[in-house]
């Protein structure tokens, strides 16, 4: 007695033969929202995710490049109207050229 296969026959497939496509988690999240009808639809979202993170990533790492404003502000520099603005206490923490 001999067995014989016949690997056409449709009603043999294997799961080795038939793969099911497996989607991501974060793809089954995004559909999970609602808002997206098919996989396709949520890939498409999560790169524009993805992308929007990589240039957000790339503004603060270039961030503000301007050189900081380090001169020195003395009391003898500011103007009176400025001055008469000022607490005594405000007007102490300002260095003065004279010291």
């Amino acid at each position: 007695m001999s067995i014989e296969f016949n690997p056409g026959d449709p009603s043999h497939s294997t799961y080795a033969n038939d793969p099911v496509p497996s989607s991501s988690k974060m793809v089954g999240w995004v559909m999970k929202t609602g808002l997206m009808h098919d996989e396709k639809q949520a890939n498409y979202v999560l790169i524009i995710l993805a992308t929007l993170f990589f240039l957000a990533t790339i503004w603060v790492m270039l961030g503000d490049t301007s050189p900081v404003n380090t001169d020195v502000m003395y009391l003898e520099d500011l103007s009176l109207e400025v001055l008469e603005t000022l607490t005594p206490e405000e007007r102490a923490s300002i260095p003065s050229r004279a010291n």
